[in-house]
């Protein structure tokens, strides 16, 4: 099967990344980490909730602060996190990165 090179400088340049950066208590990672891909509301635009990298190892076995990221640039078709959650992350403070 052929395979095509990939320019990651190209692509950067064509699909910008703008991702944010916040953290969180053990207590508030064991409710976003179900909500991994989901998508919320920052600053009135939407973006991913990322959190998969959480599942590598037991909540209980990692320290904190709880690092995660939110991409505004992302495939559509995400679900949007529920209300309480969206909650959640208003109440935390994201900062660009």
């Amino acid at each position: 099967m052929p395979q095509w090179p990939l320019n990651r400088d190209a692509a950067a340049a064509r699909y910008p990344d703008e991702r944010w950066e916040g953290t969180c208590s053990r207590e508030i990672a064991a409710i976003l980490v179900r909500y991994d891909h989901h998508t919320v509301w920052l600053q009135g635009r939407q973006a991913l909730l990322l959190t998969y990298h959480w599942n590598a190892a037991p909540l209980a076995d990692q320290a904190e602060p709880f690092r995660f990221t939110v991409s505004f640039t992302f495939a559509r078709g995400h679900p949007p996190a529920p209300a309480d959650i969206q909650a959640v992350v208003d109440g935390l403070g994201l900062r660009a990165i």
